[in-house]
């Protein structure tokens, strides 16, 4: 069976995304579709051809960080399965829902360009940033009470605390010098706004590189999917796997009622 080493999708998810950012930018740069200042990521999104680009990439990033929630997921689920361990498992819940909220914060920003549907834009890039940090923050807090994780270190549990600071002090700093800009028309907090929205993303984005250390202890297989009962079709399934399934059934629906007929036998 395919083995997948697991640390791959948090590598390609922590860099897929700056290297979009990059890539737009360079593209609109040179296409002068955007000043060569820091521009908002979301410009990046509005004139081909990058913005064929830049959703592609975008949405590329959103299925490796899904793939690499789910693993993270999956990984502390396996692991803390005892009873006594059930905050942890709770836990883990509440931060898979926060990242799904997330990725589709990033599907509608990928998608739908601010200068169509402007607030719609706007609110994915609100839910992307914030339950993003949830997720990080969630994630921080468990790997304090799971670092009995083979890979595990305590230099990685304080980068990830680093980062989460790091992001909500950019997220405050963000939202108050886009405000300042768009409502009070402050010029000079143009540069300040776009490059922390830039420093956020990455922030959020190189937290799964955090998981790298953790997920070389393990690979991963690809689901296999077992068909338990024949299509109907109007013929006969001569599939080998159900015919040995059928006479397995049989064998030992004879064998039971071989017993019970000795049951019955007289003394």
């Amino acid at each position: 069976m395919c083995c997948l080493s697991a640390w791959l999708f948090p590598l390609l998810a922590s860099i897929v995304l700056p290297i979009a950012c990059f890539i737009t930018y360079g593209i609109a740069v040179s296409k002068k579709h955007v000043n060569a200042n820091f521009p908002f990521i979301s410009d990046l999104g509005i004139n081909p051809p990058e913005k064929f680009l830049f959703a592609i990439l975008f949405n590329a990033y959103a299925l490796l960080a899904l793939f690499t929630v789910y693993i993270r997921y999956k990984q502390t689920q396996t692991i803390y399965d005892a009873p006594g361990a059930r905050y942890i498992r709770h836990t883990n819940v509440i931060a898979l829902v926060c990242c799904f909220v997330s990725f589709g914060g990033i599907i509608i920003v990928a998608n739908i360009p601010f200068d169509e549907a402007f607030f719609v834009h706007c609110g994915g890039a609100f839910v992307a940033f914030t339950f993003g940090m949830f997720y990080s923050w969630i994630q921080t807090g468990l790997s304090y009470k799971m670092a009995a994780i083979r890979g595990s270190c305590a230099a990685i549990r304080h980068l990830r605390l680093l980062l989460c600071i790091s992001q909500a002090f950019l997220f405050i700093f963000y939202t108050i010098k886009v405000w300042r800009w768009y409502k009070e028309e402050v010029d000079e907090d143009y540069v300040p706004a776009t490059s922390s929205e830039w420093a956020l993303a990455f922030s959020v984005s190189f937290f799964f590189a955090t998981y790298i250390p953790e997920f070389r202890q393990f690979h991963v297989t690809p689901v296999i999917i077992f068909r338990s009962t024949p299509i109907t079709t109007g013929e006969t399934d001569k599939s080998p796997d159900l015919i040995s399934r059928k006479q397995l059934d049989e064998e030992e629906n004879d064998h039971r009622i071989f017993h019970e007929s000795r049951q019955l036998e007289p003394i």
